[in-house]
């Protein structure tokens, strides 16, 4: 659930800041506006994807001092373990 609101409220923050930008491009002449449609979907694709990408960066568990002990103590252990073929 919390991978969901941080996705949401990075997406509607991404999309304000998307829109004002595309209004304003338009509003003061920069770019002709059948361009300026085309930079905004581009760019709403764009927020969708990192918001998605970031939202699991900033919700994915962290290993604890033990954990981090434990997956290092198997990691190690499967790479010294001799190969049965």
């Amino acid at each position: 659930m919390t991978l969901l609101l941080v996705f949401f409220a990075l997406v509607v923050g991404g999309e304000a800041i998307n829109l004002t930008a595309c209004l304003a491009l338009e509003r003061y002449h920069v770019v002709a506006p059948s361009i300026v449609m085309a930079i905004f979907f581009v760019a709403s694709i764009a927020v969708l994807w990192l918001s998605w990408r970031l939202a699991i960066r900033l919700t994915e568990p962290r290993l604890r001092g033990a954990d981090r002990q434990h997956l290092l103590l198997v990691l190690s252990t499967a790479i010294n373990a001799p190969m049965i073929a």
